[in-house]
């Protein structure tokens, strides 16, 4: 969407792997890991900052 030369985020698409959380030179974390994050609060992290409907692809 346009709106006098200002561009409109309308939709925002995130994505996610089992293995996407990992810490640099290291194995992806195990879910039993005290630094792992649920899927659901980095979704709600994402939507609070943009208040958008997300895609998940």
């Amino acid at each position: 969407m346009q709106d006098q030369g200002i561009y409109t985020v309308r939709i925002i698409g995130v994505n996610y792997y089992d293995r996407n959380q990992w810490i640099h030179n290291e194995d992806p974390m195990k879910y039993t890991d005290p630094l792992y994050r649920p899927f659901r609060e980095m979704l709600q992290e994402v939507f609070e900052r943009y208040p958008r409907p997300l895609f998940i692809a």
